[in-house]
């Protein structure tokens, strides 16, 4: 940061480490979540892993949230968890179990979500 004022400048250096700061917010997050929400705190808490590229901590976190509850969206973030570690055989798994969970949730609608994951399960198969 710059600052200028008649013919004063000073700069002062601003830094931060958002990483500490989330995974200290996740923990607050779970302590405070009741019994039954704990899963949805772990899933996204991996959707952030996974947009950060902490994959290993992600999947550390989807695998717990999947535990306690397992949904289409969790499945689809363990998924893309997987491709991103190189593990497409399971991720593949993992993405055709999302699709499956999704045509439930959704019952006599259509999983709007299905192309989406389908094509990324023939981009990571294209990867093999």
């Amino acid at each position: 940061l710059a600052l200028e004022w008649d013919s004063v400048r000073m700069t002062v250096s601003i830094s931060a480490d958002p990483t500490n700061q989330v995974k200290e917010n996740i923990k607050l997050a779970l302590k405070e979540a009741e019994k039954d929400e704990k899963w949805l705190v772990y899933r996204n808490a991996a959707a952030y892993a996974r947009d950060t590229k902490m994959t290993d901590q992600g999947l550390e976190w989807i695998k717990q949230s999947i535990e306690l509850n397992d949904t289409w969206y969790g499945e689809w973030v363990y998924a893309e968890l997987l491709a991103q570690s190189n593990d497409m055989k399971t991720a593949t798994k993992a993405g055709l179990q999302a699709i499956d969970l999704g045509k439930v949730e959704y019952k006599e609608k259509p999983f709007p979500y299905e192309s989406r994951i389908e094509n990324a399960i023939n981009d990571w198969n294209a990867q093999k």
